[in-house]
């Protein structure tokens, strides 16, 4: 579960992992002619499992009482009055974890004139707020509230972002993960084949450094074995420290239900952050495994650090579907799935009919139409080639004069 925090941070790189938080900011004072040294990460604590963040400042409210930071952050100078009234910004959360957010407007004597951030603490605090965080001015700021605008900024000028409030159940999400398992490089369930060494980049997982293997023919390996729940769709995502002499085709072998899909990946991009290598779904019987190679053809390195596994519980669509509702007419059989290129869609007729079969994106857009005719009683098989789609979920609709059946297809 996430849970939102306000914090001071100081970021000591450009990765994610050289972000640190502090229990208090330094103790800077107005207009002091010596500044202050950095801090070190020795001094705070590094940021675990960061979903997103929303840079700000001055904090507002910290442990339930108002604690404006605003000399110890160094805003004087900025733009951003202590005292005086403006337009302000701010995000703030309850104790039940409820999400506040403000948008005064200001400089409008017939509308608003704004608040100061001492005012602002205070009407976070009167909301129940526990901590809470000046978002700088609110003079571009506009609030909406379902189709409506709510708010009058006194100024307007093109600002690229936006934080949007709204129900989970509107949002394409997963729910919670019923199985969570991450393996990295040194633990018992990771095995090391041939020879690797340890990275002297930065940003890895862990405690543990990257390792890497010289470009070669697949010999040297990491394999991570695990056992995810048996039957359920599983994502499988990887960690790996990027560098322009990483290869770009590094392979991931994913040995699962219905046997073993490469997936290549380019590690020359998106390190230190966890990359979805695919959903696939697993015996869980202790078989199931994922090795990276060094089998690459561009680059010079292959990385192997961390992987994770997670499922959120749903269980796999059968494979072998008898459908009421086509009242025993058709039986459907898709094999491999999920798959990297192509899927075979085996249909039994029990009857001769008119069969449409189809396959389309989650945008409800067709991407394919294997069949549309009439075709005798038995067995035909239709070839779905994904090999030029983009990896995510797809969808095929069996549609007869009478009825319609739709499945679930993962390209990995």
């Amino acid at each position: 579960n996430f849970e939102p925090s306000v914090d001071w941070i100081y970021h000591f790189g450009t990765e994610l992992s050289d972000i640190y938080t502090f229990s208090a900011p330094l103790d800077y004072i107005y207009n002091d002619p010596n500044p202050k040294s950095a801090p070190t990460q020795a001094q705070g604590t590094q940021v675990q499992n960061l979903l997103v963040g929303i840079g700000g400042a001055p904090v507002l409210v910290k442990d339930g009482v108002k604690n404006v930071t605003y000399n110890q952050e160094i805003m004087w100078g900025s733009g951003v009055g202590l005292d005086n009234n403006d337009p302000r910004t701010g995000v703030g959360y309850t104790a039940n974890n409820h999400v506040v957010m403000i948008v005064a407007d200001g400089r409008q004597p017939a509308l608003s004139e704004g608040v100061s951030l001492n005012e602002l603490a205070d009407i976070f605090l009167s909301l129940g707020c526990i901590e809470a965080l000046n978002l700088d001015g609110g003079g571009s700021s506009g609030m909406a509230v379902g189709n409506q605008y709510v708010s009058s900024p006194s100024e307007q000028r093109p600002v690229p972002s936006i934080l949007a409030i709204t129900a989970r159940n509107k949002l394409n999400i997963p729910g919670q993960a019923t199985f969570e398992e991450i393996i990295d490089t040194e633990s018992p369930k990771a095995t090391k084949i041939g020879t690797w060494s340890e990275s002297a980049n930065s940003g890895f997982f862990g405690t543990s450094k990257s390792l890497i293997s010289a470009k070669g023919d697949g010999s040297n390996k990491y394999q991570y074995n695990f056992t995810p729940p048996a039957d359920e769709y599983c994502d499988v995502f990887a960690w790996w420290v990027a560098s322009t002499n990483r290869g770009k085709d590094t392979p991931f072998i994913i040995k699962h239900k219905y046997g073993e899909t490469v997936v290549n990946q380019n590690q020359t991009a998106n390190g230190s952050a966890w990359v979805k290598i695919g959903t696939f779904v697993f015996k869980g019987d202790g078989s199931d495994q994922v090795t990276i190679t060094n089998a690459i053809t561009q680059g010079d390195w292959a990385v192997a650090d961390a992987v994770r596994i997670i499922s959120f519980g749903e269980k796999e669509t059968p494979t072998f579907v008898e459908n009421e509702t086509f009242e025993n007419q058709v039986d459907v059989k898709c094999f491999p799935n999920p798959f990297s290129q192509q899927t075979q869609i085996e249909l039994f007729l029990a009857k001769a009919d008119e069969i449409k079969l189809e396959v389309f994106n989650n945008q409800g857009q067709t991407i394919s139409i294997l069949a549309n005719g009439f075709y005798t009683e038995g067995k035909h098989s239709f070839v779905f080639d994904a090999k030029n789609l983009a990896k995510g979920i797809y969808f095929y609709k069996i549609q007869t004069p009478k009825n319609i059946k739709t499945g679930k297809l993962i390209v990995n």
